[in-house]
């Protein structure tokens, strides 16, 4: 493989990684993710599944705790006091969650890849381009 993937800055990223209940198994030839879900059932999901807060609900074995600690969408609450701003948690940044499951399973794939090197890799660093396309798009980023 002689291209790096392209990587979001994720300051938790290591360390999310390990207390995740959701097992990334790699990528499908239909650039589509395979994933062991939280009650240990084997799924396939999409790109747009894995922007869909029910979707990823229905992932996680609809326990939404997990997600809340480690992908909080805060919201910066300013105070009367001079320099005061505050973030407060006020829900799930599901474009975050869908990365990390991304960058998982893509991680997955080329450790499998590794052992195999038979498949070529261009449908799934288009998957992940097409992530990232909204991830920028939805984040007003320029690509």
């Amino acid at each position: 493989m002689s291209a790096a993937l392209p990587r979001v800055p994720h300051a938790r990223r290591a360390a999310v990684a390990e207390a995740c209940p959701v097992t990334a198994l790699g990528l499908t030839d239909g650039e589509s993710f395979r994933v062991l879900s939280a009650d240990g059932e084997a799924c396939v999901i999409t790109p747009a599944g894995l922007l869909d807060m029910p979707s990823l609900t229905r992932l996680f074995g609809n326990d939404t705790g997990w997600m809340r600690r480690n992908f909080p969408r805060e919201l910066v609450v300013v105070t009367e006091r001079a320099g005061g701003g505050r973030r407060v948690p006020v829900g799930i940044d599901v474009r975050a969650v869908a990365l990390h499951l991304a960058h998982a399973c893509v991680d997955a794939e080329e450790a499998r890849l590794a052992i195999a090197p038979r498949r070529k890799p261009s449908r799934w660093l288009r998957l992940l381009g097409w992530l990232l396309g909204r991830f920028c798009a939805v984040e007003g980023l320029a690509r």
